[in-house]
């Protein structure tokens, strides 16, 4: 059935039935509509969908549709895993591409035809044309009747015996297989199928067998991963006497179990595959997890099949002469038992033998050339009695732990994600970033009303690098943060300008002539593609894609002329890539073996055979790369070793001793080139331990080397300007080194001159400079912060301030509203920063050595005070001048690095009883007062306790009508009427007025009958319920809890829930929009949307996408100064905070 819906009045206009089974696609065109159906009829219909005008039944399901721009073809994907394209114009269909749709089974090849066969779990066996790399046929068998192997040779007789495996000799006169128990081998004769001989495997369960291209050796593999060798000889009483000697065993073949083995033809080689993903080749004695592995062409070729991943062609590049291989069965004893089939009838007579194994070892590693020992009969003589391989017992945490992490989803920090690859600091890499997950996400924001706007983002992805970029021609700064470019420009009024790409953003570059910003992608999509968005700086609009990298985009830089860029990928995938930039052509591509860190292009060319070189760096190599006019690439590698450092340490018998240590192999992770003299041109390279490296161009030998970082920290950095002289490097320590090296441009060994150091400089900056970005003097630019943040610099004058400021996601922290002009936010690392609530704005931050778990805020005297998780010191700071103006103590001083486990968790200013008071109220429950006292002319903080309220969450004042609002840390809400009486002991008293466990009693209906036991589980983790306070709603208020997809709605005065609104998602946050005449509820829920609830009529109700990922932790409303807008929307997320026009 098709339903026809009108997005408008969003109701049901017309049903349709188009065809007999269920519709599994479908597909739209401005004149017509394309289904597809479970009958496996394709249908097209006019708008009315009076009558199909066309129909074609297709071979499967079909699953997905797609229609040509032009209306006139049709692509289709079917369920028996078909792509092709049907054409409307004549009813043509063609098949592109064809594939199995489960694991392969088993394969073999036809040896004169030169087709592939194989066979598969979908119940199909197929043909495959190895030169066209086509299917030639498909046979499909029922499901009932399992096929577990094929051999290529027609059958005239039924066995009726079931076979696990069979394999015919290569001369088709014998049939070996495998009997349904696993433990014997009957081989028959292929033309009149009677039995010739069996052979007994004792103690082992056998999987496969493989003749040897002499007809007379047998390998089987066995479950437990061992390979037999039996020989089958052939006895001159006849075609049908045989007789089996047990040759050899190998064991341990893999560390999983051997799934397929090859043999070459001329007896050199024996190529294995197994369950620890590895394909060995082995001198004729004996290493992917697939079912199997061929030669082919004359031991020219290798197919092997890797299960759901598909079939690979590989080039074999071994030793492919002729050999012929001879066994003297003379010194074996036989094995097995004859069995001689009576002409006339059916009955077998059995003759028995005398079984006797004797596994032979053939792996000796004192030998390396086994092949010649083979061929040595003397040597032969000997084979009787060696003793077979002792079994080993292989450790397999580390394997099953590889196949336990692809099958389970972890959420792992990026900071972790470097770590746990080993990856220096500059190197970005994003996990399990699809551009799917993206893309969805853009659509969502795309449906939030014109109502809902975006006005400013605080935030940066500190995470990555080169990801700052500067216009000095135009007057704008642009950096990255997810999917999105934000570009401001250095105006006196501030404004973004926010552009949405479709993938997560890993770098930027702006081309030579400052038109087109180049933005690289973390992320990639369904096609395994991470593309490079090249948008025109005056419409900010993308112009074109380059396509090529897989996994993401580690960095990017134009040449000197601005014609070519050149592009690296990440860990994943360490490719290199050339571009014709204004075509957006690729000019060559390479893959190394390591990946990459760093890229730049030289300024000069050396050699008239090439166009242009650029040098990459990554592990301990520096690698000089050539393109040449025939876009060809190579390159040269020049290591980094080891630094040997010298120490002393103190001994009993000696005064000082020295010791060497040898430091690790250390990490390349940036370079830049400098010229000197326009002919000496050397390359400048950053290490992880601090240090850097000159490498001089032509004899690629390190000239210097020197300590730069202070602690050995890691270089991120290096910028160089040839005509300014400069030398620029930024590292883990906080500071940006540079150099002035014009003085060293005449001599000879420019860097070992004492002018050299002497130039040498340091610029201290507030955190690490994961990004600059400098103009052509290479005297100041900007730069990006990892801790958040981006900075102007100025280098000849020493001097930064800060341009945006943006919240460091590595942290997690709480915003505060202080009034109409300020925000705070205070963040787990000891910072606290003040913001401009007109222009999001940093105006100032503060680094305390303990986090600030609470601030209260003075309205007379604009003064802020700060509570402290580790100490008891509280510090005020005035918000009219910024500047810090007492530190209060209290009365009993606790040391402030010893961790405390009760601190202030909220604090505000508010009037109960006809009396202004500070409240406090700490972790363990406990409340108090707080005033502040003069002694011994030293300010101190006096607390008085005024009431207990253990497990408590948070502390609400309504100062109307003298009332507290408690919740606690298990759901439940009470209410208390506050009264001031100066004679009591305690002069604050506290009476419960309601009370109201949100968990237990208002949810218990609710869940026994709409919920699974597995969600029940997460509605018993008692989380703290936030509640608003009406002001115009009397004696209501609305509360929320993380744990339920509700809105609860009650009167504290009546001890009743008035009204109860269901929500879409869970809930985080709440904020309440009241006027005279509208009641609206703004819900921050855990998917990131932001829910519109109008309170009067709870079906009228909006959704808007959040710009930033991550579960909305905050969310309030002030009004607006903006005649178009009411009110202003602050969002918080773990990312970043997003202002909204509303």
């Amino acid at each position: 059935m098709l339903s026809q819906v009108n997005y408008q009045t969003k109701e049901l206009e017309t049903v349709y039935k188009c065809h007999e089974e269920g519709i599994t696609s479908i597909c739209l065109s401005s004149g017509f509509c394309i289904t597809g159906s479970e009958d496996f009829y394709l249908r097209v219909w006019p708008l009315d969908f009076s009558e199909f005008s066309i129909e074609a039944k297709h071979e499967g399901i079909l699953l997905s549709l797609d229609i040509s721009l032009g209306a006139l073809k049709v692509a289709c994907g079917t369920s028996n895993g078909g792509l092709g394209v049907q054409d409307l114009s004549n009813n043509n269909y063609k098949t592109f591409l064809r594939s199995h749709t489960s694991q392969i089974i088993d394969m073999q090849i036809h040896s004169y035809r030169g087709y592939l066969v194989t066979l598969s779990a979908d119940m199909s066996i197929r043909l495959w044309d190895m030169k066209k790399y086509e299917q030639v046929y498909e046979f499909s068998y029922p499901q009932d009747d399992k096929c577990l192997c094929i051999s290529l040779k027609t059958l005239e007789q039924e066995s009726q015996s079931a076979y696990q495996f069979s394999a015919f000799s290569p001369d088709s006169e014998y049939l070996a297989l495998i009997g349904d128990s696993g433990t014997h081998i009957n081989i028959i004769d292929s033309y009149t199928l009677g039995t010739l001989l069996k052979i007994y495997c004792q103690n082992a369960n056998l999987k496969k067998l493989f003749w040897s291209n002499n007809n007379c050796e047998l390998f089987v593999l066995t479950e437990e991963g061992q390979i037999k060798v039996f020989g089958i000889q052939r006895n001159s009483d006849g075609p049908n006497s045989l007789q089996a000697y047990f040759l050899r065993e190998v064991n341990c073949i893999h560390r999983n179990s051997s799934n397929s083995i090859a043999l070459s033809k001329n007896f050199k080689y024996v190529l294995t595959v197994g369950g620890d993903n590895l394909l060995k080749i082995w001198d004729y004695d004996f290493s992917l997890q697939g079912p199997g592995i061929l030669f082919v062409q004359n031991d020219t070729k290798i197919i092997t099949a890797g299960g759901f991943e598909g079939i690979y062609e590989w080039e074999f590049l071994g030793d492919t002469s002729k050999y012929e291989k001879v066994i003297d069965f003379g010194q074996f004893q036989p094995v097995g038992q004859n069995a001689i089939q009576q002409q006339g009838n059916n009955v077998i007579q059995k003759i028995p033998k005398t079984i006797s194994q004797q596994p032979l070892d053939f792996l000796d590693n004192d030998d390396d050339d086994l092949g010649d020992r083979l061929q040595n009969k003397q040597f032969q003589g000997l084979l009787q009695g060696i003793q077979p391989v002792q079994s080993q017992e292989i450790e397999f945490k580390k394997q099953k732990k590889k196949r336990e992490k692809k099958q389970l989803q972890f959420n792992y920090e990026t900071n972790l994600i470097r770590k746990n690859n080993s990856l220096p600091f500059k190197h970005y890499y994003l996990p399990n970033s699809r551009s799917e997950q993206v893309q969805e996400k853009i659509l969502k924001i795309r449906d939030n009303k014109e109502e809902f706007l975006t006005e400013f983002m605080i935030s940066y992805n500190n995470d990555s690098h080169e990801n700052v970029v500067w216009n000095y021609m135009c007057g704008w700064f642009a950096y990255t943060t997810q999917n999105f470019i934000i570009i401001e420009n250095l105006t006196k009024n501030r404004n973004q300008k926010i552009i949405t790409l479709p993938d997560q953003i890993s770098c930027l570059a702006l081309s030579r002539d400052f038109k087109y910003l180049l933005a690289g992608s973390a992320s990639y999509n369904q096609k395994d593609q991470s593309n490079i968005y090249v948008l025109e700086c005056k419409t900010y609009t993308i112009t074109k894609t380059l396509i090529f990298h897989t996994r993401g985009v580690q960095n990017m830089t134009f040449s000197q002329n601005g014609k070519y860029l050149v592009t690296v990928g990440n860990f994943k995938e360490c490719t290199v890539a050339v571009w014709e930039f204004q075509q957006g052509k690729l000019l060559a591509n390479a893959y190394t073996l390591d990946r990459i860190n760093d890229v730049k292009i030289s300024q000069v060319q050396r050699q008239q055979e090439t166009f242009l070189e650029f040098c990459t760096v990554g592990r301990d190599t520096i690698q000089f790369w050539e393109l040449d006019k025939q876009f060809k690439l190579s390159y040269f590698d020049v290591f980094v070793p080891k630094q040997t450092v010298t120490q002393s340490k103190n001994s009993k018998y000696k005064q000082e001793e020295n010791q060497q240590l040898i430091k690790e192999a250390p990490e390349v992770t940036a370079l830049d080139y400098i010229l000197i003299d326009d002919e000496k041109e050397y390359v400048v390279a950053g290490l992880s331990t601090g240090e850097i490296v000159i490498v001089e161009y032509g004899n690629y030998k390190i000239l210097y080397r020197c300590q730069v970082s202070l602690n050995s920290s890691q270089i991120i950095d290096i910028k160089v300007s040839n005509s300014m002289h400069r030398l620029i490097v930024t590292a883990m320590d906080e500071y940006i080194h540079y150099w002035d090296f014009e003085k060293i441009v005449g001599y000879d060994l420019p860097f070992n001159n004492k002018d050299f150091l002497i130039s040498w400089a340091r610029l201290k900056i507030s955190g690490v400079a994961i990004s600059i970005n400098l103009d052509p003097t290479f005297k100041e630019g900007f730069i990006g912060l990892y801790s958040g943040g981006i900075s102007y610099i100025n280098l000849d004058n020493k001097y930064r301030t800060q341009i945006a400021g943006t919240i460091d996601n590595k942290y997690k922290y709480q915003t505060h509203i202080l009034n109409e002009r300020l925000m705070v936010t205070t963040h787990e690392d000891g910072k606290m920063k003040f913001w401009n609530m007109f222009t999001a704005e940093e105006v100032m931050e503060y680094k305390f050595q303990s986090p600030v778990t609470s601030i209260l805020f003075e309205n007379k005297t604009n003064k802020l005070f700060c509570f402290f998780q580790n100490n008891n010191d509280i510090k005020t700071i005035n918000t009219s001048k910024f500047y810090q103006s007492e530190t209060f103590l209290q009365e009993e001083v606790r040391p402030s690095n010893k961790k405390s486990s009760d601190y202030p968790i909220k604090s505000f200013e508010t009037i109960l009883g006809g009396r202004t008071g500070k409240f406090i109220v700490m972790k363990s429950g406990v409340i108090y007062t707080m005033d502040q006292l003069i002694k011994e002319r030293r300010p101190l903080i006096k607390f008085s306790k005024v009431f207990n309220l253990p497990n408590i969450a948070d502390l609400i004042s309504y100062q109307e009508k003298s009332l507290f609002f408690a919740t606690n840390n298990k759901g439940k809400v009470m209410v208390y009427q506050v009264d001031y009486v100066s004679d009591r002991t305690i002069p604050y008293g506290f009476t419960i007025i309601d009370e109201c466990d949100f968990l237990e009693n208002a949810t218990e209906l609710y869940i026994k009958q709409n919920f699974s036991p597995n969600q029940q589980c997460l509605y018993e983790k008692a989380q703290p319920t936030q509640i608003v306070v009406s002001r115009h709603n009397e004696n209501n208020y609305y509360a929320i809890n993380e744990t339920i997809k509700y809105v609860f709605i009650r009167n504290y005065q009546k001890r009743q829930i008035t009204q109860r609104i269901n929500l879409n998602e869970l809930p985080l946050s709440i904020t309440l929009i009241e006027q005279k005449l509208s009641f609206q509820i703004l819900i921050g829920q855990q998917n990131g949307c932001i829910e519109k609830i109008n309170v009067e009529d709870k079906d009228n109700r909006d959704t808007y996408t959040n710009m930033l990922d991550g579960g909305i932790i905050s969310l309030y409303n002030v009004k607006s100064n903006n005649t178009n807008s009411s009110y202003r929307i602050i969002a918080s997320t773990q990312y970043g905070i997003t202002f909204y026009q509303l």
